[in-house]
Formats: C-alpha cells, structure tokens, sequence
C-alpha cells in the first residue's frame, strides 16, 4: 500500500445554485488527504496540475488510481471492458482462439493491470 494512491472528482453545488468541481487525493498506506482543491472550470490540464501539486518533487507513488472519468484523458479507457457494453470494450477485439498464437500481456497503468493479446510466433 505504500505505493499506492488514488484521485477523484466530484461536484458540489452551492446556495446560489453553482456547481463546482473538487479533486482529492487519498494516500492509501495512511487513508489520509494528501491534497484538495475545487474550482468552476476544470480541465485535463488543471487536473494534471493538481496531480503535479500532490506530488512535489520525488513523492510520487508507483501507482495512481483514478475512475474512468474522462477528465484523466482517454486512453486507458479504451481496452477495459464496461459492463455497460456486455463487458466488451469501447474498441472491440475479436476473439482470438489458442491456434491464433501465444498470449502476450501488455502491461497498462503503469503495471497495475494487463491487456491480454494472442501473437503469432
């Protein structure tokens, strides 16, 4: 867990009606708040300024887990299955029997998690 943390987005609406847009960071080795901010106008890049800001010089953990808002960008989102689509992904493979070759993991996220392919020899 000590390379481990995680980000998320949320919004919150105000008296007058406002809606704003928080992100937080939780470090899971202590379950604690490493970072948090809010504004009116989020974008990929002020998200990865917040990213840059919890993580000042050689802090970073190995691995940073995040939803599958597309605010993070979009790869990454592309080869996991939803379940949303029958548990297919948003661009679909083929199914790809055992003669088709062996089967070869490509690492994704960082090595948290694996795409699996069929490679001929």
């Amino acid at each position: 867990m000590t390379g481990i943390a995680a980000a998320d987005m949320f919004m919150v609406a105000t008296v007058t009606f406002k809606l704003l847009y928080a992100v937080i960071v939780l470090n899971h080795r202590r379950r604690r708040v490493i970072h948090f901010e809010v504004t009116q106008n989020p974008s990929q890049a002020w998200l990865a300024r917040q990213i840059i800001e919890a993580f000042p010089w050689d802090t970073a953990p190995r691995y940073l887990l995040g939803d599958r808002d597309t605010s993070y960008g979009i790869c990454f989102h592309r080869s996991r299955t939803h379940l949303s689509l029958n548990k297919d992904c948003p661009n679909p493979r083929s199914i790809q029997p055992p003669s088709a070759g062996k089967l070869v993991a490509f690492p994704e996220v960082g090595g948290l998690h694996h795409r699996y392919e069929r490679c001929a020899a």
